[in-house]
């Protein structure tokens, strides 16, 4: 029987793209005057749209460094060929925090399972446990370096919010006390 690997993938990737498609950021001005808002479901669209086309890209570079693994098995480009999908989870992990790298490490997961599950792939072995032994070092190995990437870039968008409000509230208050003394 045949595991329902890419319908999978893409439910779990879209409900994970719309959560996180939840935040607004001010973008540039044309006339370089400052930052001004777009309206929320503009950039909504924006995030679900970004999301699914990261999602696309770390399901297609999985299924090829899969199956093109195979072909390359006995040649120095193996390596090379196993972290194809490496660019785009750090595209999701970089752009989306941590809402972005778990799906993407998740869709990674769901793809090479589903194609050691279907045949000749990068892990298959003789040994059902060597095959899910490589499985895992390899999952282990992309997620231990997205994850705290993810985290990282959430902490540093929330240290940013806290400096701009404690600068609104400096400015404020420095008004306030300008209108004091006037």
């Amino acid at each position: 029987r045949r595991p329902a690997g890419p319908s999978v993938c893409w439910a779990t990737a879209s409900w994970a793209w719309r959560s996180s498609a939840t935040t607004s950021a001010p973008e540039p001005s044309a006339a370089g005057s400052g930052f001004v808002s777009q309206p929320r479901e503009s950039l909504f669209s924006e995030r679900l749209m970004e999301g699914a086309i990261v999602s696309i890209c770390v399901a297609a570079a999985c299924v090829t460094s899969m199956r093109l693994g195979t072909e390359l098995e006995n040649t120095g480009f193996l390596p090379a060929v196993l972290y194809l999908p490496l660019p785009f989870i750090l595209w999701a992990a970089v752009r989306f925090g941590a809402m972005g790298a778990s799906p993407a490490v998740l869709i990674v997961a769901l793809v090479s399972i589903a194609t050691a599950l279907d045949g000749p792939s990068v892990f298959f072995s003789a040994s059902i446990e060597s095959t899910v032994l490589g499985l895992q070092l390899y999952l282990i190995g992309i997620a231990i370096t997205v994850l705290p990437l993810g985290a990282a870039v959430d902490e540093l968008h929330f240290a940013q919010g806290r400096t701009r409000r404690l600068a609104r509230s400096l400015l404020d208050a420095r008004d306030e006390e300008r209108r004091r003394i006037a």
